[in-house]
C-alpha cells in the first residue's frame, strides 16, 4: 500500500499509454505476421487499420472501390483489404463464391453492416439459419407472377400518364425523381393494400430523393463509427422529422399497411418466422426490405437507359421500331411479361441499362464457417470474410469489351449460356441473392417499354448528361457525381425536323395526328404564370387593376401611333401579311407565314414584281425577286454574317459563336480552295469504307423488311461521315462529340426562336430564365469540355505535323482575328451535316416508287464505277444521278428564298429600289419553277438536267454549278462552299444505298412539309427497307 501511495497520476497515464502502445504493437504484429490472413497480399494500411478504409469510405467520399481495384492491379486478384478481410477479382470465381444453401452455409459480415440501419434486415441477418427462417416466405411474398404482373403493369401506366400531363406543360420534370416514384409504388403496389402513390404527387417523392442520397453519404461514417449511429440516430431523426415530413410519413405508412388478400399466406408465415423483427413494426421491416431490395437499383437502372437513350438516338429508334411493330401486330401482347422478355432489342437494353446502373459498388463480405475457400493456389481459411464486387464484373473488359460504354448491340449475339450473361448479375447471387428480383426484372420491362412504344412522349435531356447516371460513388447503393441534380428531361411529341435559316432543325412538336396544328402550336408565344390572387389583399387588387387599365389604354395609344408611323415612313415597299385591325402584336402574322409562306411569297409577286416585306417568325423580312440576283450577289454592303447575326441574337451566351461566322467563312473557303482537289481524292477513298460500315450499323442487313426513319437515320449516318474530317479523328470519332454538334444545331435555332417572341430589350434578361436557352448553353459547355483538351494538344503539335482538318487550319489561318476553335467547329459542322443530309433524305424518298428509275441509276452505277473504280473522275461521270440529285434540290430545295444579306448601309438598286439600312433581305428564287426556264417545271424530270448537258451546258447542268436559274446552293461570294464535298459524299452513300438496298415509303401522303421558308421531308414519314437479295459487285465495300 505505501508503494500506491507513491504513484502519482502521472504514473498512471504513463502506465495506460505504455500498455496502449505495447497493444498497439502487439496488434500491429499480430496482423501483419501472426494472423490466419497474414500471408495474403496487400497494402501494409489496409492490413494494419480499418482507418485506411475510412478515408477511402468518407474523407474521399465513396472512393474505396476504385483504390480496390489498383490494389488488385499491384497485388493480383487475392488481396486483403482490412484487417481480416480477403477479397477477390475475378469473374470466373464468382459462381464458386456465391452458391446456393444447400451447397454451403454462409453468413454475413457483421462489422460491414453494423450502424447501417439494416443490420438485420434480411440479406445481412448475420448466421445462416437466420437468413434461411426469414429466405423462403419472403420469395413467396416477392414471388407471386400472376399476382403483381398487372399491379406493376398499372403503376407503369400511372407514370407514362403523368409524363403525358408534364408534357403540356413546357417545363423540365425530373426523371431521377419520377423514376424512384415508381420503384416505390411498385414494391409497395406488389405487397400493401394501399401503395404509396408517389407517382401521383405534384413533383414525385423529391424530398425522399434528396434525403436518401444525403443519407448515403452519411453512412459509412456510421458503419466506422456505430456508437455514433446509437447515440445520434434518435435526435437526428426526431429533428429531421420535424422539418420533412416525408421521412415520418413513410414509416407511418408502413405501420397502417395490410398486406394484400393473395399474399396473406406467406406474409403470416414471414411474421411467425420473423421473432428477429420483434423489437420493431413488421410493417416498418417490410419497408426496410422493399428499401433494400432493389428499389434504388431498379430506377437508376431506368435513368440510366432513359439518359444514354436520350444521347444516342440510333439506338433509340432501333428499340422504337422493334416496339412499334409489336404494337401493330399483337397490341395486347404489350402487356405480357413473357412476350416483352423475347424482344431481342429491348431485352439488350435493360440488360445495358442494368450493367451500368444496377449492382453493388460495395464489396459483399461473406464468411463460411464450415469450409475453406480454395482459389487458384490460396487457401482461405474457414470463418475468414471473402468478399468480390459486382461493379468489377459488370466493367471487366474481357467479358464486356469497352466496358463503360452503353452498348446494347453487344447482347443481339450473344449466347445465353455465354460469359457475358452468367457475369450480369445486378441483383446478386447465391442464398443472399435479391429476393424481389422478379419485380424488379418484371418493373424494367413493362417501364422502358411503355417509355418507348410509338405513342409515348419524347425524351430529350435538359441541364443533363451522363455523368448524372455514371456511378463514381460505391455507397451501400450506388451514386453519381453528388452534385447532380438527377435527370432532368423535355417531353414533347414525336421527333420532328425541320430546316430553318439554311440548315436543318430539329424540334419538338405536340399532337402527332396534325401536323400543321403542331407547328403553330409550336411557335406560339408560351403563356406565362398568374400571381396567386390569394396572396394578394383587395384594396392592393384594386390599385394594380387600375394600373393594368392605364397601361393597357397608353400601350394601345402608342401601338396606334408607331402603326402610322411605320406605315408613312420612308420604306415604300407594301408589307404583305400585315397585321389585321384587331390584331395589337405581329403573333398573328407570323403564324399565317408559318403555315402558308410559299402562298404569301406568291400573292406578295402578284402585288408587287419587284418586292415586299414579309413578317417572318424572325421578324420583318424583304424580298427580292430574282431578277436582282446578279445585281447584290457581290454587292460589299450587304452581309450574311450580320444577318446570321442578327437572327441568331449572337450577343446572348450560348449563341456568340454566331457572331464571326463571316471569319469563320473566310477560313473555311481558303481551306477549300487550298485542299479541295486534295481532300476529294483522299474522300473517294476512304467514304465508300466508312459508308459501308456506316449503313450497317443504321440500316443493318436485315434481309427482311422493317421500319426506319428516314430524317433520323440519314442525320446520324452525315454526322459519323463527316465529323472527323471537320473535327479531327480525335473529336470525329467520339459518339458523344457527334451528338454535340446535331444538338448545337437543335439547341440554338430553338433557343432564337423563343428569342424572338420577346421585346429585343428584354432578351438579354430573360434568356438567363428561358429553358432554351439554358439547354444551348449547357450543349456549348459540354461542348468545350470535349474540344478544349484536343485544340489545346493540336496546338502544341501543329509545328510537327499536319492534320488534314479544319482544326489546325482554323488556328493557323485566323490571322490574329477572334476566331474561337470550339465554336468554329460546332457551326462548320453545322453547316455541312445538316444540309446534306437533308438533300440527301429528300433524294431517298424522291426515288421510292420509281422502280424504272433506280433500275436505270443502279445500271449506270456498275457499269462507271465498276470500271473506273471509286475515283473522283467515276464519280462525276455518274452523270444521270448527278441529275437526279439536282433535279431533287430544284424542287426541294432546302428553303424558299435564298441569298440572305444584311444591308450595312442604305442601298438604291438601279431600277430606284431602295433596301434601308438594317434590313435583312433575300431573293425568292423563282426561276426554278417557272415553265420559261424549266419546261413541265412543275414535274420530277430525272433527265433534265442530263439532256441539257447533250444541249452544250455541260457546265450549268452539274450538280454543284450555280447561277441565277438554279440557286440551290445559293449565288455569288456566298455560295454554298462545300457543295463538292457534300456531292462527293451523296454519291457515295447513294452508289451504296442503290445497290445494298430496296426502300419504299410507308403511309406517308405528305411526304415534304413546309415550315415558313423551310421545305423538309415529312419528319414523321417512315420507310419500309431491307438488304437486296441480289449479289451486289465484288468492288463495292
Amino acid at each position: 500500500m505505501a508503494f500506491l501511495d507513491t504513484v502519482t497520476t502521472w504514473d498512471y497515464v504513463a502506465a495506460l499509454g505504455v500498455l496502449s502502445a505495447a497493444y498497439t504493437v502487439g496488434l500491429a504484429v499480430y496482423r501483419l505476421w501472426l494472423c490466419p490472413v497474414a500471408h495474403f497480399p496487400g497494402s501494409p494500411w489496409c492490413k494494419l487499420t480499418y482507418w485506411f478504409e475510412f478515408y477511402y469510405e468518407w474523407i474521399k467520399p465513396g472512393q474505396y472501390y476504385k483504390k480496390i481495384h489498383e490494389m488488385h492491379k499491384e497485388y493480383g486478384p487475392v488481396i486483403r483489404v482490412s484487417p481480416d478481410e480477403v477479397h477477390i477479382s475475378d469473374p470466373l470465381f464468382y459462381h464458386q463464391f456465391l452458391v446456393p444453401a444447400k451447397v454451403r452455409r454462409t453468413n454475413a459480415y457483421r462489422r460491414y453492416a453494423r450502424g447501417t440501419g439494416f443490420e438485420d434486415i434480411f440479406a445481412l441477418i448475420s448466421t445462416h439459419e437466420g437468413h434461411k427462417v426469414i429466405r423462403d416466405p419472403v420469395e413467396k411474398l416477392f414471388g407471386q407472377i400472376a399476382v403483381h404482373e398487372p399491379l406493376i403493369l398499372e403503376c407503369v401506366k400511372n407514370l407514362r400518364r403523368r409524363l403525358n400531363e408534364a408534357k403540356d406543360t413546357n417545363e423540365p420534370i425530373n426523371m431521377s425523381h419520377a423514376c424512384l416514384s415508381l420503384a416505390i409504388d411498385v414494391a409497395t403496389t406488389a405487397v400493401f393494400e394501399k401503395p404509396s402513390d408517389y407517382l401521383m404527387e405534384p413533383t414525385f417523392n423529391e424530398v425522399l430523393f434528396d434525403t436518401q442520397r444525403t443519407g448515403l453519404v452519411h453512412v459509412s461514417l456510421f458503419a466506422h463509427l456505430p456508437f455514433l449511429a446509437r447515440l445520434l440516430a434518435s435526435p437526428v431523426i426526431a429533428f429531421l422529422s420535424s422539418r420533412i415530413p416525408a421521412l415520418s410519413e413513410w414509416d407511418e405508412k408502413m405501420r397502417r399497411q395490410t398486406f394484400r388478400k393473395e399474399l396473406q399466406d406467406p406474409t403470416m408465415k414471414l411474421k411467425g418466422r420473423a421473432s428477429i423483427w420483434k423489437r420493431s413494426s413488421f410493417g416498418v421491416r417490410i419497408g426496410q426490405l422493399i428499401q433494400q431490395n432493389g428499389i434504388f437499383h431498379v430506377s437508376h437502372a431506368i435513368e440510366t437507359i432513359i439518359t444514354f437513350l436520350a444521347i444516342n438516338k440510333h439506338q433509340r429508334q432501333t428499340l422504337q421500331d422493334e416496339l412499334a411493330k409489336l404494337s401493330r401486330e399483337n397490341p395486347e401482347e404489350l402487356a405480357s411479361w413473357d412476350t416483352l422478355q423475347k424482344l431481342p432489342y429491348l431485352t439488350a437494353v435493360i440488360n445495358e441499362g442494368l450493367r451500368l446502373g444496377a449492382g453493388s459498388m460495395k464489396r459483399s463480405p461473406r464468411v463460411f464457417p464450415d469450409d475453406e475457400l480454395c482459389y487458384q493456389n490460396w487457401v482461405i481459411p474457414r470463418g475468414t470474410p471473402v468478399s468480390m464486387t459486382t461493379y468489377y464484373m459488370h466493367t471487366d473488359p474481357t467479358v464486356f469489351p469497352n466496358p463503360m460504354a452503353f452498348e446494347p448491340e453487344r447482347w443481339i449475339d450473344a449466347p445465353p449460356d455465354g460469359l457475358m450473361y452468367k457475369y450480369l448479375v445486378p441483383f446478386g447471387k447465391g442464398s443472399r441473392a435479391c429476393a424481389g428480383q422478379t419485380i424488379a426484372w418484371m418493373q424494367m420491362y413493362f417501364a422502358v417499354s411503355q417509355l418507348y412504344l410509338p405513342d409515348a412522349p419524347e425524351i430529350e435531356l435538359f441541364e443533363s448528361d451522363e455523368t448524372d447516371v455514371q456511378l463514381v460513388h460505391g455507397y451501400v447503393f450506388p451514386q453519381p457525381r453528388l452534385d447532380s441534380r438527377g435527370v432532368r428531361a423535355w417531353l414533347a411529341g414525336p421527333y420532328v425536323t425541320f430546316s430553318l435559316c439554311g440548315a436543318s432543325v430539329t424540334g419538338w412538336m405536340k399532337e402527332p395526328d396534325r401536323y400543321r396544328r403542331r407547328l403553330e402550336g409550336f411557335f406560339s408565344v408560351h403563356p406565362g404564370v398568374s400571381a396567386p390572387t390569394s396572396s394578394i389583399d383587395r384594396s392592393t387588387a384594386v390599385d394594380m387593376d387600375m394600373f393594368l387599365i392605364i397601361g393597357c389604354f397608353v400601350i394601345g395609344i402608342l401601338t396606334v401611333t408607331l402603326r402610322l408611323i411605320a406605315r408613312n415612313s420612308g420604306l415604300k415597299i407594301p408589307i404583305i401579311n400585315e397585321k389585321q385591325l384587331t390584331e395589337i402584336t405581329y403573333g398573328g402574322s407570323k403564324a399565317r407565314f408559318q403555315l402558308g409562306a410559299k402562298s404569301l411569297l406568291q400573292q406578295g409577286f402578284d402585288k408587287s414584281s419587284s418586292g415586299f416585306v414579309i413578317i417572318s417568325d424572325s421578324g420583318p423580312r424583304m424580298i427580292l425577286a430574282n431578277k436582282y440576283a446578279r445585281e447584290i450577289h457581290n454587292h460589299p454592303d450587304l452581309d450574311l454574317s450580320e444577318a446570321i447575326s442578327e437572327e441568331l441574337h449572337s450577343y446572348i451566351p450560348g449563341l456568340t459563336g454566331y457572331a464571326n461566322t463571316r471569319e469563320m467563312a473566310r477560313i473555311g473557303v481558303q481551306f477549300v480552295k487550298v485542299n479541295l482537289k486534295r481532300m476529294l481524292g483522299m474522300l473517294t477513298e476512304t467514304f465508300p469504307v466508312d459508308a459501308a460500315r456506316v449503313l450497317q450499323i443504321y440500316w443493318t442487313e436485315n434481309k427482311e423488311w422493317h421500319q426506319v426513319n428516314p430524317s433520323a437515320t440519314v442525320l446520324d449516318m452525315v454526322a459519323e461521315l463527316t465529323s472527323h474530317i471537320i473535327s479531327g479523328a480525335e473529336l470525329g470519332h467520339n459518339p458523344e462529340w457527334r451528338r454535340l454538334c446535331v444538338d448545337f444545331t437543335v439547341d440554338s435555332f430553338i433557343a432564337a426562336k423563343d428569342l424572338d417572341n420577346w421585346w429585343k430589350p428584354l432578351r438579354s434578361v430573360v434568356h438567363w430564365f428561358l429553358p432554351s436557352c439554358r439547354k444551348v448553353r449547357h450543349t456549348v459547355n459540354k461542348a468545350y469540355r470535349l474540344a478544349t483538351p484536343v485544340v489545346q494538344a493540336r496546338e502544341r503539335e501543329r509545328r510537327k505535323e499536319e492534320h488534314p482538318d479544319l482544326v489546325d487550319w482554323f488556328q493557323a489561318y485566323a490571322k490574329g482575328e477572334s476566331c474561337d476553335p470550339v465554336m468554329s467547329q460546332l457551326i462548320m459542322a453545322q453547316a455541312v451535316i445538316h444540309p446534306t443530309a437533308d438533300m440527301m433524305t429528300k433524294l431517298i424518298v424522291d426515288l421510292c416508287g420509281k422502280d424504272k428509275l433506280v433500275s436505270e441509276l443502279r445500271s449506270e452505277i456498275i457499269s462507271v464505277v465498276g470500271q473506273e473504280g471509286w475515283t473522283q473522275s467515276a464519280l462525276s461521270n455518274l452523270k444521270y444521278l448527278d441529275s437526279v440529285m439536282k433535279e431533287s434540290q430544284r424542287l426541294k430545295p432546302i428553303s424558299l428564298v435564298t441569298m440572305k444579306r444584311y444591308a450595312t448601309k442604305t442601298i438604291t438598286l438601279s431600277d430606284g429600289t431602295v433596301i434601308p439600312k438594317g434590313t435583312i433581305v433575300s431573293i425568292f428564287p423563282d426561276n426554278m419553277w417557272k415553265e420559261r426556264v424549266y419546261p413541265q417545271a412543275g414535274q420530277f424530270r430525272p433527265d433534265r438536267f442530263l439532256r441539257l448537258r447533250e444541249d452544250g451546258q455541260q457546265t450549268t447542268a452539274q450538280f454543284v454549278s450555280i447561277g441565277v436559274n438554279h440557286m440551290g446552293f445559293g449565288y455569288g461570294n456566298h455560295a454554298c462552299p462545300g457543295r463538292f464535298f457534300g456531292s462527293t459524299l451523296i454519291k457515295v452513300v447513294l452508289c451504296h444505298l442503290l445497290l445494298k438496298y430496296e426502300w419504299r415509303l410507308v403511309d406517308t401522303p405528305q411526304p415534304t412539309v413546309e415550315s415558313g421558308f423551310a421545305v423538309v421531308t415529312n419528319p414523321l414519314a417512315r420507310l419500309e427497307i431491307r438488304r437486296r437479295q441480289e449479289e451486289v459487285p465484288s468492288w463495292l465495300p
